[in-house]
């Protein structure tokens, strides 16, 4: 793919040693209970610290770079027709909570967010609370940085950052909202060592070309998808998170957005572990996908995915499902569904070089109208219906591949090369049904019983079969049989 793993371009720089003696030596400008904190703010100088203690009513409109130091219990309200805060310069907040209460004059889709960011705002937060009918933070072209900052109880999104917005959320929580989004194109979100969940929608948005990087993060419990990217030009990374008991799709990835997972853990959700739809990439890399209620790794119409290096088990459907799509899958594992292992539908390409398919209740892989590459792969059986099924017209090529106690079974006009496999347990090749292939320079199992054919053809289609033995140095040749009614 012709993206990478994103980080965020253009961290703030550190304060040189200057500017933070100077905030150091500046005399603090108390503001208790009894104060006017909005008259304080309108006539500090630039640069000011003030220092705020007790209950304080909003709103504010910072235009000018300042400081506000909060002692704990601290905090800042407003039911006006406006922000809480409006920020237009570059204001730094510590220790403050900041709410934005309702407003019985509008509707509840009109409430105001507690707090906005115009463009070329710049806003610093660190251990803060936000709450809001409204939107928690809005952010119009702005900047901001959250550190350690609890967001929660608030009906609409946490933060939105819009179109040209930068973010980063580092340290935080947030829970009891509409989750967080970053919508827009040049708008580059991080979130960082953050616990998102029990949200009302999903836990993160990404969408309508915004980046975001999500890093190190829990994400959990949130009444829809985990983790949403959608639309074109839209692209995330989700690097070392869990993204579990969400109640739809753990990771959704859809309206040709890209996505790449890289060290995570997708688990206990109740839809797909990661769904991946509409023309969208997806590049998956040392991760593990499981005990999820519906597929683990679902890629369909006309998406793409690369997986590497990569564990799938436990999924009540497929372990991975391609469908008109094309997948590489290497170096991964892919075992102990309650399904089928790896299901290939509807004109999908899929390349499995590398991997292990084993254990699930259903067929190991099945491939219909597809096309399908098995390469240095093991695959092995577990239950009474463990198979590699080939059917309606596809195409497989099986090379160096160990297949045990999984027959190899051709219908409906589909074609395959079986080549240098190793073929334990009931490791027959069966062609049936008009269906064609050659079998060659393959060992089958010694348990067989004498005479027991070990590549059937029931369809009378050509098979050639080349340089195929058991363990014992006995040739096997096709026998060709009529096929039960």
């Amino acid at each position: 793919f012709d993206f990478v793993v994103m980080k965020r371009s253009g961290e703030d720089p550190p304060q040189s040693d200057s500017k933070k003696a100077k905030e150091a030596q500046a005399e603090p400008i108390h503001v208790g209970p009894d104060d006017d904190l909005k008259a304080v703010v309108e006539a500090a100088a630039d640069s000011s610290v003030v220092s705020i203690t007790g209950n304080h009513q909003g709103p504010l409109d910072v235009t000018k770079n300042l400081v506000l130091e909060c002692t704990k219990g601290a905090s800042l309200t407003c039911t006006d027709e406006r922000s809480t805060i409006c920020v237009a310069g570059r204001l730094t907040v510590r220790g403050l909570k900041v709410l934005h209460e309702k407003n019985e004059s509008l509707p509840l889709v009109s409430q105001m967010p507690t707090i906005v960011v115009m463009t070329g705002g710049r806003l610093l937060m660190e251990q803060c609370e936000i709450g809001s009918f409204g939107n928690g933070l809005e952010v119009q072209g702005g900047d901001t940085t959250l550190t350690n900052c609890v967001l929660s109880q608030i009906s609409g999104r946490a933060v939105l950052w819009k179109t040209g917005s930068r973010g980063l959320l580092e340290g935080c929580q947030v829970f009891e909202t509409g989750g967080l989004v970053a919508d827009g194109a040049s708008t580059d979100v991080n979130l960082k060592t953050s616990k998102i969940f029990n949200n009302a929608f999903d836990g993160v948005v990404v969408t309508d070309g915004a980046r975001a990087c999500v890093t190190s993060c829990e994400i959990f419990e949130n009444k829809q998808v985990g983790v949403r990217v959608d639309g074109i030009g839209t692209e995330a990374t989700i690097d070392s998170c869990d993204v579990h008991d969400n109640h739809e799709d753990g990771l959704l990835v859809q309206g040709e957005s890209k996505c790449a997972v890289v060290a995570s853990n997708v688990f206990h959700n109740e839809g797909t572990g990661v769904h991946v739809q509409e023309q969208s990439e997806l590049a998956a890399t040392d991760s593990q996908v499981h005990d999820g209620q519906q597929a683990g790794v679902s890629i369909t119409s006309g998406s793409r995915g690369v997986i590497t290096n990569c564990d799938v088990f436990r999924n009540a459907e497929s372990g991975l499902r391609v469908e008109t799509s094309t997948v590489s899958m290497t170096d991964s594992k892919v075992h102990e569904q309650e399904g089928t292992g790896v299901l290939i539908l509807d004109s999908s390409r899929t390349k499995l070089q590398d991997c292990q398919i084993f254990s699930n209740e259903s067929s190991e892989v099945r491939v219909e109208i597809s096309q399908v590459q098995l390469a240095d792969t093991r695959v092995e059986g577990a239950g009474t219906e463990s198979e590699l099924m080939i059917m309606h017209g596809s195409q497989a090529v099986i090379q160096n591949c160990t297949i045990k106690d999984a027959p190899v079974q051709l219908t409906d006009n589909a074609r395959a090369l079986v080549d240098g496999c190793n073929m334990e347990g009931k490791g027959e090749v069966v062609f049936t049904d008009g269906c064609t292939g050659s079998v060659r320079a393959c060992t089958f199992a010694d348990t067989a019983e004498p005479g027991t054919p070990l590549v059937v053809n029931e369809g009378r289609g050509a098979v050639n079969v080349q340089m195929c033995a058991t363990g014992q140095g006995n040739t096997v040749t096709a026998e060709t049989r009529k096929a039960e009614d």
